[in-house]
């Protein structure tokens, strides 16, 4: 668990210092959440820091419009996954302009996303009510059929990992 990221760490990863950086440092184990901004390509209006989400007001230069940015590290524990539900329902709710929310949301839709048999639970129920309640699309990524493994001799496997996007941004 790392205290603060400092600007040598930044320099590795963005040797030119074309990025604006934000850091949310992690709630207990883990939940860091880093997310960089290209300085010439975007302008960045206001910063909104959640316990579960970072979201980035954004103005498009090239494109000339706004947009935001929802970078998310959702509850890995069960206790607190209502919790972190209902700051994405708020997060999404409260949003004038067009959106992305990309991340580990830590949540399977869908028994399809597991490859192991079971019932979904309560919270993936809420997570598909937020998803419908939005109007949110979840796109499909490219590439594996899971996120996460437990890296256990007979894993468990699960897509945790996804791209939401409003009806907007669809359209843009």
């Amino acid at each position: 668990m790392q205290v603060e990221i400092d600007d040598r760490t930044l320099r590795l990863i963005d040797p030119s210092g074309s990025y604006l950086w934000k850091w949310v440092p992690s709630n207990g184990r883990s939940g860091e959440i880093l997310s960089g901004v290209h300085i010439d390509k975007f302008d960045i209006g206001t910063f909104h820091e959640g316990k579960y989400i970072l979201q980035l007001n954004l103005y498009d230069k090239e494109k000339k419009v706004k947009w935001n940015f929802l970078n998310i590290y959702g509850a890995p524990h069960e206790e607190n996954k209502m919790e972190f539900l209902a700051e994405l329902a708020n997060f999404c709710s409260r949003n004038k302009e067009s959106f992305i929310a990309v991340g580990d949301f830590n949540i399977i839709r869908f028994t399809s996303e597991k490859n192991k048999s079971g019932r979904l639970s309560r919270s993936s129920h809420v997570f598909n009510s937020v998803i419908a309640a939005q109007e949110l699309i979840d796109v499909r990524m490219s590439g594996e059929k899971f996120t996460w493994s437990n890296n256990q001799e007979n894993p468990t496997l699960e897509r945790l990992d996804r791209f939401l996007i409003t009806k907007e941004w669809d359209d843009t």
